[in-house]
């Protein structure tokens, strides 16, 4: 899935600051610099995430930022505006009305992915133990959510058949 025309503008931007083009995911763009790491949250509505508004982009990415901080203090920098200078320039982090919102972060190496690891086959007991022993501890960590679960997962349910119809799958494929 592409960057959503309405922020290429910004996408541009980014690019520029960073010096890279973006690495994508369906619901995001990441321009990954030298010093700095920009996270842009595409303008998508999925069905079970909806970041077609600004202020749910600026929202999540608030979102992302408080979750994620502390388990990572030095990864997770902040949430700034783009925005429209008078001379009609984009801007990031500079007064002004917001036109987008970015969460900044350091860069990481892409030699310190996991996938990157193995294919060095440098996933070892030892490491494999520290990941499993940070992921427990975040989860001991994190608070009890309560949900309806069947109803959350018909909701993914109907948004994975709805995709599936409008890329082109015939129902009886779906199905």
């Amino acid at each position: 899935m592409t960057i959503p025309a309405e922020q290429a503008e910004a996408a541009a931007l980014l690019t520029r600051l960073t010096g890279a083009t973006p690495i994508e995911t369906h619901i995001s763009a990441v321009f990954v610099g030298p010093d700095v790491a920009l996270k842009m949250k595409k303008a998508v509505d999925l069905g079970f995430l909806d970041f077609s508004a600004l202020a749910a982009r600026r929202g999540f990415a608030e979102r992302e930022l408080a979750l994620n901080s502390g388990p990572a203090p030095g990864l997770y920098r902040d949430v700034v505006p783009v925005t429209r200078g008078p001379d009609g320039a984009l801007r990031l982090g500079a007064e002004g009305e917001p036109v987008e919102w970015v969460l900044r972060m350091a860069p990481l190496a892409p030699g310190d992915f996991l996938d990157a690891v193995a294919a060095r086959d440098g996933l070892d007991a030892g490491l494999l133990d520290a990941v499993a022993d940070a992921v427990a501890a975040l989860h001991d960590a994190a608070p009890v959510v309560r949900i309806d679960a069947p109803a959350a997962m018909a909701r993914v349910l109907d948004g994975n058949r709805d995709a599936a119809l409008a890329a082109g799958l015939g129902p009886a494929a779906v199905a």
